[in-house]
């Protein structure tokens, strides 16, 4: 991170990146709720802590910018570390999908049919068409069998970008929130619509 952290590049033309005095800001991650998703009751399921790949682990915000290029921007960011927020995110989605009888996550120490280990592998704001800024995320999510040794049961993809409406740090956020909502969305779509896996994993 340390070296991720030295890598600061300006963009050209763009002002998100030529403050003259800086100010810091810090956000929530705030999705949308995800709405009620037709299909059978799935069982119990525990949403497991979130994996955010680097660099997009860290709180600060994580531009792309042109030729390929990377900056962290130094004074603006999340209050809460990106796994925690997508990881509450997930479980509030798929609560609200109502395919499962009962969510919890892992600091509740409850028995349940299934986990859901999920991988976060983009999570940043792409800059390298500055006069379309959009934020990006990408995530991948495994159903686990919790009574066959934590078999996979299926995979979920989802993937969203978001626009940034303007230049400034909230609207960076507020695309951040929006394009999470939508790659959750996208996952529980994926999500078998009978009840086979609560069947197998209750036994």
């Amino acid at each position: 991170m340390a070296a991720l952290a030295a890598i600061s590049i300006a963009l050209a033309g763009c002002s998100i990146f030529e403050r003259n005095s800086p100010s810091s800001e810090q956000f929530m991650l705030v999705p949308q709720p995800v709405t009620a998703h037709k299909g059978a009751s799935l069982g119990s399921v525990v949403v497991r802590r979130v994996l955010v790949q680097r660099p997009y682990d860290t709180r600060s915000f994580v531009y792309h910018t042109t030729n390929g290029q990377w900056r962290v921007d130094a004074y603006n960011g999340f209050l809460a570390d990106p796994s925690d927020m997508i990881g509450d995110a997930m479980a509030r989605a798929l609560e609200g999908s109502g395919r499962f009888s009962l969510v919890t996550t892992a600091i509740v120490a409850v028995p349940t049919d299934l986990a859901a280990e999920v991988v976060v592998e983009s999570f940043h704001s792409d800059y390298t068409d500055p006069s379309k800024p959009v934020a990006v995320v990408r995530m991948r999510a495994y159903l686990l069998e919790r009574n066959k040794g934590s078999a996979v049961r299926t995979v979920l993809e989802g993937s969203a970008t978001q626009a940034i409406a303007s230049a400034s740090p909230g609207a960076v956020a507020d695309s951040l929130s929006v394009a999470v909502a939508k790659a959750i969305d996208q996952l529980i779509s994926q999500l078998p619509k009978t009840a086979s896996v609560a069947a197998a994993a209750g036994g």
